[in-house]
This record gives C-alpha cells, structure tokens and sequence, in this order.
C-alpha cells in the first residue's frame, strides 16, 4: 500500500548558492561569473543539455537583471525599454528567429548585458543573419555529466539535509527521472521529506512509491 504524501510545493532553487561547478560547465560558469567585471564583449551563447535555466538565473542576478523566456513575447523594442541592463534569454529555440535578430540588433546598441542559452549550437539558426551575430559572440557548450559527477552532486545534497541513500538506489532513481540538476534536486528533496514524514529510509521501494504517486497526480 501506497502512502500518500500531500502534494509538495518544492521550489527550484536557481541561487548561485545550489549551484555546482563542474568540468562540463567550467567554461560557462568562469564567463558568467566574471561578466559584470568585463569591459569588452557583454554578450554570450551558453548551449547544451544540462544547466541552463541555472545560469541565466544566476546571470540575472549577478546584474539585477532579468530572465526572459517563451512565454515573454513583447516586441523587444517595447520590451527592452525597461530600466534593465542585462537580460537573459532562456531557452532560445523556443524563440522566433526574427525576435531574437531584433533584440540581439538592440541589445548590442545598448551595449547591455546579454546571455543566451539554448539546446542547440548557434550554427543552428536559419536566419543567415541572426547566425552570424550569434557566432561573433562568446559560446560554451554545457556538456553532459557524468554518472560518477550525478551521483557524487546527489548523495552531498542528501547528506546537506541529513539523510542517505545506497548506490542501488540511487541508480534506480537516476535511471527514471530527467537527468538534469533541478530534476535531481526536486526528487531529492521529495524523498528527504517522504523519508522524515514516514520515518523510513529511502529505498527503491520508496523511489517507486512517490514514482506511482506523481504519474497519478
């Protein structure tokens, strides 16, 4: 039998404090980091798999500024005349190609802050010109951790709240949920919770039983 637990309101955590500096983001991490110090070219391309949404979070924050994403389709014009100095534009596959080309184009004649990331490299683009602005600037593919690094990032932030998990565990759980840093965190704070409300440990049973109870939901 099932125990239910009540639906969890576990907010993603996008601070620069939960973020995890790895191989495979070293180069995108030191650009974004160190931006509001330089001097030259205020733009950049982060791409990839695994981190995104962190770094633009933590871009917006280092410079006040603000994240933009689908949902923010504003002509950029009226858009960028907010009294802001450093967008970053989440997720850009999901933007149309003549947005972005105007708001690069604007962007660029403010000299403002600006970071875009995507899935996809900037050879990507159709738009001939879009593409060739893309590519003047900085890019940093995110590469993709390893299980090694997953686990090890895991079994710490577990260890932060105080609990535990077995390496059989951990892999059934990896094997079945995103394998991205938000996804992990949530479902690692979920079983945390589930672990201190039942008093049990967390075990493939458990993985299983919040599994069930959020294909339900």
């Amino acid at each position: 039998m099932i125990q239910r637990l009540l639906p969890l309101n576990i907010c993603s955590d996008y601070s620069l404090a939960k973020f995890i500096v790895s191989p495979c983001n070293a180069l995108a991490a030191k650009w974004v980091l160190e931006s509001p110090r330089l001097a030259g070219n205020k733009m950049a391309y982060v791409w990839g798999e695994f981190g995104k949404t962190h770094i633009s979070n933590i871009f917006a924050h280092l410079h006040g500024g603000l994240v933009i994403n689908r949902s923010q389709m504003e002509h950029p014009r009226s858009f960028f005349k907010k009294n802001i100095e450093a967008f970053a534009i989440d997720s850009v596959d999901f933007f149309e190609e003549m947005w972005l080309f105007d708001a690069f184009n604007i962007l660029k004649e403010r000299n403002s802050f600006a970071l875009y990331t995507s899935n996809l490299s900037p050879h990507n683009f159709h738009l001939h010109d879009l593409k060739s602005r893309m590519l003047s600037i900085p890019s940093f593919r995110l590469c993709l951790p390893d299980d090694d690094f997953i686990k090890n990032i895991a079994i710490k932030r577990l260890k932060d709240l105080g609990s535990s998990i077995d390496n059989d565990t951990l892999t059934y759980l990896l094997n079945r949920i995103p394998r991205n840093w938000c996804s992990i965190n949530h479902w690692i704070e979920k079983l945390d919770i589930y672990s201190s409300i039942f008093k049990r440990k967390i075990s493939k049973s458990m993985v299983n039983d919040l599994l069930v109870q959020t294909t339900e939901e």
